[in-house]
């Protein structure tokens, strides 16, 4: 009675097996594609918090860290028979390598960026976790009645990502004792002031964290990033209180270590 109802039906009959394994493929192709989504807001927020990505210099031990076996100790790991030491390759080789043995000696990872020791800090204001704009050098001393303050200004990536509680935690722990000596700890991170004023309620802690959302001051100081650009660089900047920068210290992954280092240069 309806001929071309027949006709329908035997053209989706026929195109049934080839539609399948297209759509199966569609959504296989849909599926990998969110796993990818996933996998990197992951990674962007271990790498950056929950603040944007800020572009800088990578320092030459943060352009090799994710190969070297300096990395797999710093993660605790073993070195891998197949891995090869680096220094066995020739001049080249030993040279990058007593390079970073020597970085190792001196207890700090090479710390590059615009702003060095024995420079004027350059102006950093940012808001708090309350939004109220803190000027660093409203630290600084400027006549007899006022002779300022150390500080020490330290970056993390993002609040609440566990190595930074880890550095948020030890400075909480020895706050009194940068108080003895008459010093300010400061926090910056890429985080929003909301965000930072739940990690600080949360964390108990007493000083001051600082929003550089956007990356904007991290940028401007040029603080390298590790892993190949992963991961947000860990840097802590102790100043004097003429504004002067008394040590620079850069280290991924001892976050306790800027505390130690800190204290020793006040």
């Amino acid at each position: 009675r309806y001929p071309y109802i027949a006709r329908l039906k035997m053209i989706a009959a026929a195109s049934r097996p080839k539609l399948l394994p297209a759509l199966s493929a569609l959504l296989t192709i849909v599926a990998a594609f969110r796993m990818l989504q996933q996998v990197a807001h992951i990674t962007s927020c271990f790498a950056a918090g929950g603040g944007q990505h800020a572009s800088s210099r990578a320092s030459v031990r943060g352009s090799r860290v994710a190969l070297g076996p300096k990395f797999l100790k710093d993660l605790g790991l073993e070195k891998p028979d197949w891995l090869p030491d680096f220094g066995d390759g020739g001049d080249k080789g030993g040279e990058i390598a007593a390079q970073e043995s020597a970085a190792d000696s001196a207890g700090a990872g090479i710390a590059t960026g615009a702003a060095r020791e024995g420079d004027s800090l350059p102006e950093i204001t940012l808001p708090n976790q309350k939004g109220d704009l803190v000027s660093i050098s409203s630290f600084k001393g400027g006549s007899f009645f006022n002779a300022g303050k150390p500080v020490v200004l330290f970056f993390f990536a993002g609040s609440a990502s566990p190595s930074c509680t880890k550095e948020c935690q030890a400075f909480r722990d020895s706050y009194a004792k940068f108080k003895e000596k008459g010093a300010e700890v400061i926090g910056v991170s890429l985080d929003s002031p909301t965000f930072n004023a739940e990690f600080k309620g949360k964390e108990e802690l007493p000083f001051d964290l600082l929003s550089d959302e956007g990356g904007s001051i991290t940028q401007k100081l040029q603080i390298p990033k590790d892993a190949f650009g992963l991961l947000n660089g860990r840097q802590t900047y102790v100043i004097d209180q003429d504004g002067k920068i008394k040590k620079v210290f850069n280290s991924q992954f001892e976050p306790e270590k800027h505390v130690d280092v800190s204290l020793s240069a006040l």
